[in-house]
């Protein structure tokens, strides 16, 4: 329960702070915020990429993350479309597929006999 808490009090932490600063205000603002953690983080940043033996890439610039943040929206919003269109046809052939698995299922078969004794279930279940 602590650990709930725990996490659930940083996300609203987070939540809040970002609401605090304009994170979800208009873009613009969105842009000074970005502007503002790059300004932040990028020393910080080269200087952890001077002490590393490997390579890593640059730290991005906005209009990269604002690029990349569009793809990412795009690509959510049609794979969601797409789900939701083919989601008749999907929920028909788990629900057939589902049936099937427990139609096939001995255990299932052997807990039917148990019950009911009789051999018209067991025609049932063959169907």
């Amino acid at each position: 329960m602590i650990k709930f808490i725990l996490k659930s009090g940083i996300v609203l932490g987070a939540v809040y702070y970002s609401a605090q600063e304009g994170v979800w205000k208009h873009s613009a603002e969105s842009i000074k915020v970005c502007d503002k953690i790059y300004d932040f983080a990028s020393p910080y940043y080269n200087q952890a990429k001077a002490q590393l033996p490997i390579e890593i890439p640059d730290f991005p610039k906005t209009i990269q993350v604002r690029q990349f943040l569009k793809q990412s929206w795009n690509k959510g919003v049609t794979a969601s479309c797409i789900f939701l269109s083919n989601l008749p046809e999907n929920l028909s052939t788990w629900t057939t597929h589902g049936v099937d698995k427990i139609k096939s299922n001995e255990e299932i078969k052997n807990m039917f006999k148990t019950f009911s004794g009789s051999t018209d279930d067991e025609k049932s279940l063959k169907r």
